[in-house]
């Protein structure tokens, strides 16, 4: 962490450490080195951020991004207290704010009361906060920070009516957006290891909803695909996420009715036998509550972008390979 010292507090500095025998060296442009660092002034008081932990988790549970954050966008005169789970102040923390999982970020009460360039950091960020005791919980999702590990089961709802694939043991749950083109590479590197791990009676495959609000054309493809479910069964939505990964490019800049118009055109190519009856469900918004539901159930879970998978009781993000998946099963 570094602290700028303005002039006058380079002078009482240096008396203060020239004082206590400290070395002292000073940089070309005038800042203070003391011990090979400089120091760079913040405005308040210091500011107690509790991470809530598991030590056992390891790397999964890495808390070095979230801390930059509140050093970057809060302020940098954190004090900082690493809490496990397993602690009696971590017990009381979970008996306050009941977290999904771990890390948990955790502001003290000197946040109501900090300025930073005349503005006070409390109004600015108050709507991701959870208050409790004088500590401030703030949303995880807020600042895109992901769990690491889950402190209850996950259990996701409606999966009868979703499309699902195999009934094995563990149950992957993938959230995609067929119009992100790191979705169509997690379906390239994986679909084979899918097929195989459910023809190997490992898994339960789950495919969930979650479009994202800057592809234009991704709702529209979501709703066929949905349809091709409800009309024909899940072959039909097996072969319309195929259709559409492999043919991302073609429904691009068509926007929403265009791709919608595409993609009933194109319905015959993947396994669609009422055209009619597909067409119909695609133009009707019968299914905007269905992906409503699933967009706001991965938020809930801590989803926010896509690819993002749960095996088990794991989430992984991003667009993981076939190795990474089978090892992450297995290790289930």
């Amino acid at each position: 962490m570094k602290f700028i010292i303005k002039p006058l507090g380079l002078v009482l500095l240096s008396i203060v450490l020239v004082a206590c025998g400290a070395g002292v060296t000073k940089t070309d442009d005038g800042f203070l080195l003391y011990e090979g660092k400089t120091w760079i002034a913040e405005e308040g008081n210091p500011i107690t951020l509790y991470i809530l932990n598991d030590s056992t988790c390891g790397a999964d549970c890495d808390s070095a991004a979230g801390i930059e954050f509140f050093r970057q966008n809060i302020t940098r005169a954190l004090s900082i207290k690493e809490v496990d789970v397993n602690d009696a102040l971590g017990k009381d923390l979970i008996a306050d704010f009941d977290p999904l999982g771990v890390p948990v970020f955790i502001l003290g009460d000197g946040i109501k009361t900090l300025e930073r360039n005349g503005e006070k950091m409390y109004d600015k960020i108050q709507p991701v906060l959870t208050e409790k005791n004088n500590r401030f919980l703030v949303d995880g999702n807020a600042i895109r920070m992901k769990i690491g590990k889950y402190l209850k089961e996950i259990t996701f709802a409606d999966l009868d009516s979703e499309p699902v694939k195999g009934d094995g043991p563990v149950t992957v749950v993938e959230f995609t957006d067929f119009q992100c083109p790191y979705c169509k590479r997690l379906h390239d590197q994986t679909k084979d290891a899918i097929a195989n791990l459910i023809e190997e009676g490992k898994i339960t495959y789950v495919v969930k909803d979650f479009p994202l609000s800057f592809h234009a054309e991704a709702k529209a493809v979501h709703i066929a695909a949905n349809c091709a479910l409800k009309t024909e069964g899940i072959e039909a939505y097996a072969n319309t996420k195929n259709f559409v990964f492999d043919n991302q490019q073609a429904f691009g800049g068509k926007g929403d009715a265009g791709a919608k118009a595409y993609l009933i055109e194109e319905s015959a190519g993947f396994g669609i036998a009422d055209q009619d009856a597909f067409a119909a469900c695609v133009n009707s918004g019968e299914m905007d509550a269905e992906i409503q539901a699933d967009v706001q159930e991965g938020v809930k879970f801590g989803v926010s972008g896509t690819p993002a998978i749960f095996v088990g009781n794991k989430f992984i993000p991003g667009a993981i390979s076939a190795e990474a998946l089978i090892q992450a099963v297995n290790g289930q």
